[in-house]
């Protein structure tokens, strides 16, 4: 009894020296007695201190915290609806800033009051205005719910400059491509003079080359998504001249800032294979996570390969295949300088898993092998950074004339989850037998 006569006596002295709305008065007493919305705390403890005093209940002419913020509250949410009319999500998030005055002006009425049961302001307001929000959209049947982790929408109210804005969580598209078409690269080459901003040794374009695989992928995934636009992550990367063939290289696209998450996924997918016919080719394309991302780019398949090499000096052909059978194992390769500028210098170690080479002619052979992922195909046989050196042990320099990818064996899988949004993926190392079942008209 003495607890609540000493709770209704601070109220009143609060509301004898500042004016407040019911809200406000709530949230300075938020911890306790909770099932109540501050609202109806703020005008349950108004009412029982007139009543304790004797004296009829007085509604504040205005709001010395909030300044009449907490009566907006339903204007607010109405704007927030508004802006979400055309993005699709199932899950959201509020935050708010408030203005320093009103954080103050709470502040203030607690340490002058000893208040220690207060509710923070902007988790205050956060709070109502998620509901209002959510209960607002299920009124025009949309059901979403709050997302305390990863929501696919933010809603930020911006009080100090009036503002809502919308940060709108990306999406991720896993496939797999085919590069069916020479001198395409995979992606987007900037003009290393201009950068990018059009210069005359480019035509002005910004670019080196006017195609890659990225834009044929991405904008078709980023124009059904509505979004801003797109990152490509992919499972490494071919040269210009290289073909890949089999399963494709797996891939990811980020979409930024999209309007609708899900996608009708074959139709896609025939559209881009139709746009591409003969260039680029994509299958088994599905929405996944953020951390496909880091899968994709932590996974190290295996890959296979198919090398057109010539010789500049004959060999004994039985040479030729006991030397290749014997440097299968580990191979140590410092960065070439081709993509010194890309990667760092250092030793890498990858392995050579298996070769199966056939004759084309005295100085011309076909070599089909496995690696693993890493392995800088065109200097093992050029011998540039390479231990061993193929070169130094035929005794003849060799050129590589034609170098493709036919499969990157592997499948990208899920680990169980209780949640999708915090799948986890892994992929799986699958044949370690060869497949060259190689389009050869290409």
């Amino acid at each position: 009894m003495a607890k609540n006569t000493e709770l209704l006596a601070k109220t009143g002295e609060i509301l004898d020296q500042y004016e407040i709305c019911d809200s406000c008065l709530g949230r300075l007493f938020g911890e306790l007695s909770h099932g109540l919305a501050n609202e109806d705390r703020g005008k349950s403890l108004r009412i029982s201190s007139a009543i304790a005093r004797d004296e009829p209940p007085m509604e504040p002419a205005a709001c010395e915290i909030c300044h009449g913020l907490c009566s907006e509250l339903d204007g607010w949410a109405e704007r927030a609806i508004e802006e979400v009319q055309r993005v699709e999500f199932g899950t959201f998030l509020f935050g708010t800033r408030l203005t320093e005055e009103m954080l103050d002006n709470q502040e203030t009425v607690e340490k002058e009051f000893g208040l220690d049961a207060s509710e923070d302001f902007s988790h205050a307001i956060n709070r109502k205005l998620g509901k209002k929000f959510r209960d607002g959209l299920y009124e025009k049947s949309r059901n979403v719910e709050a997302d305390f982790e990863s929501p696919d929408l933010t809603v930020l109210v911006d009080f100090r400059t009036r503002d809502v804005d919308l940060d709108i969580r990306p999406t991720y598209y896993y496939g797999r491509y085919r590069k069916l078409s020479r001198g395409v690269p995979q992606t987007i080459w900037h003009c290393r003079h201009c950068r990018g901003s059009g210069c005359e040794a480019c035509s002005y374009t910004g670019r080196k080359y006017d195609d890659s695989v990225e834009e044929r992928v991405s904008e078709p995934l980023q124009q059904a998504a509505r979004g801003d636009s797109t990152v490509f992550h992919g499972a490494g990367r071919e040269d210009l001249d290289v073909l890949t063939d089999g399963e494709g290289r797996p891939f990811v696209v980020e979409v930024k800032d999209p309007k609708i998450r899900d996608l009708d996924y074959e139709k896609i997918t025939e559209d881009i294979n139709a746009e591409s016919s003969g260039v680029v080719e994509i299958t088994k394309l599905k929405k996944v996570n953020k951390s496909a991302v880091r899968t994709l780019k932590q996974a190290d398949l295996d890959k296979i390969y198919r090398v057109e090499i010539e010789l500049e000096e004959p060999v004994a052909e039985e040479l030729i295949f006991e030397t290749l059978t014997n440097i299968e194992g580990r191979i140590y390769q410092r960065t070439p300088g081709r993509v010194s500028h890309r990667r760092a210098k250092k030793v890498r170690v990858r392995g050579l898993k298996s070769t199966s080479t056939s004759r084309l002619s005295d100085r011309v052979y076909r070599v089909d092998l496995r690696t693993e992922g890493g392995l800088y195909i065109k200097e093992l046989f050029t011998g540039e950074r390479t231990v061993p050196s193929l070169p130094e042990l035929l005794g003849t320099s060799i050129k590589v004339r034609q170098l493709d990818v036919l499969d990157i064996p592997g499948r990208l899988e899920e680990k169980e989850s209780d949640a999708s949004e915090n799948l986890e993926y892994e992929f799986i190392q699958t044949g370690e037998d060869f497949e060259t079942n190689f389009i050869e008209s290409n």
